[in-house]
């Protein structure tokens, strides 16, 4: 029954493999599924409200991992090397698109994706931010806690204000990076 959920919300609204391989002109970064309500429609019989974020990093997480392996295999050796993705959450209390954390009480996962590592050094640019005090964001501590990635995975954080006109808004975006040993 739950598959059947899963197959329906990622039947029109999510990327495929394809487009996170595509060679963008810097980087993109897709949502894994476009439409909030969708999601919480579709999922709010099945999967408790509290576990929802856990349950949509974990269906990233396992993306994320399939897009590697069918990068390794479609990409050459060298194109593979210049090959970036990591999984990302945008904050932003002001945009409708990325409100999902206050309006339905998860984040969306995203994918931060690139063909051009070696040109613009993505991942050490990523590092230089600062790493995120879990305890500002207990979501996504939880989804981190009950995937056991907490002691695995650094959670960088970005933050920026945007101006048009006389209005500004804070923007934030949290990178979440394996630790290197």
């Amino acid at each position: 029954m739950l598959t059947k959920k899963i197959a329906k919300i990622f039947k029109d609204s999510s990327i495929q493999f394809e487009e996170l391989l595509f060679d963008y002109e810097t980087f993109e970064e897709p949502p894994l599924i476009h439409g909030y309500p969708t999601v919480k429609k579709i999922l709010k019989n099945n999967i408790n409200r509290e576990d929802l974020n856990t349950f949509l990093f974990n269906l990233a997480l396992a993306h994320l991992n399939s897009v590697v392996l069918y990068a390794k295999n479609k990409l050459t050796p060298e194109e593979f090397a210049n090959f970036f993705i990591c999984l990302t959450y945008n904050d932003d209390e002001n945009d409708e698109v990325y409100s999902g954390v206050s309006e339905f009480g998860f984040y969306m996962p995203s994918f931060w994706v690139t063909r051009k590592e070696k040109q613009l050094d993505i991942k050490n640019q990523i590092k230089k931010e600062d790493i995120a005090n879990l305890e500002d964001y207990p979501i996504i501590k939880k989804t981190l806690t009950d995937l056991n990635l907490i002691q695995i995975m650094d959670v960088h954080l970005q933050s920026w204000t945007e101006q048009f006109g006389s209005e500004s808004y804070d923007n934030k975006r949290f990178f979440f990076l394996y630790k290197e040993n």
